[in-house]
């Protein structure tokens, strides 16, 4: 399996009709989602960034996907959203009180789990060797 998708379910379909503000909690979940989102893991094996979609229409392939739900949101989703995605295998989080960092380990533990990424985190295999420095043409080393 391969992760295909990271999407943070929003209340509407555009960033226009987004409500120009929220209570601290709600800013809070969606900033924290939307961040967490983000992860260099999560970024290398979707060879994409992550995006956003309404939730109250979700896609028709659900399978291997990340899905993030804000609690401002929550009201939008499709009745059968949530059983939907998760018999599709995909999987759906919310990020609730939890600080960004917290919530982007729940979603690299569950990504993990479900064999979307790789078991151990991103290493580089060798450091690359040093080049040297062009010695500056016209200028004589010191004595």
């Amino acid at each position: 399996m391969k992760l295909r998708d990271c999407v943070l379910l929003l209340t509407s379909y555009e960033l226009d009709s987004f409500p120009r503000t929220l209570p601290a909690p709600e800013a809070s979940g969606l900033l924290n989602g939307w961040v967490a989102l983000w992860h260099p893991r999560l970024l290398a094996a979707l060879q994409a960034v992550p995006r956003w979609q309404s939730a109250a229409q979700l896609p028709g392939e659900l399978h291997d996907i990340l899905f993030v739900l804000p609690s401002i949101s929550v009201d939008k989703l499709e009745a059968d959203g949530e059983q939907r995605i998760a018999d599709a295998g995909g999987h759906i989080l919310r990020p609730a009180a939890l600080s960004w960092r917290a919530f982007q380990d729940e979603l690299l533990a569950v990504a993990s789990q479900a064999g979307l990424l790789d078991a151990s985190p991103l290493e580089p295999s060798q450091p690359p060797e040093p080049t040297p420095l062009p010695e500056p043409s016209g200028v004589s080393p010191a004595a």
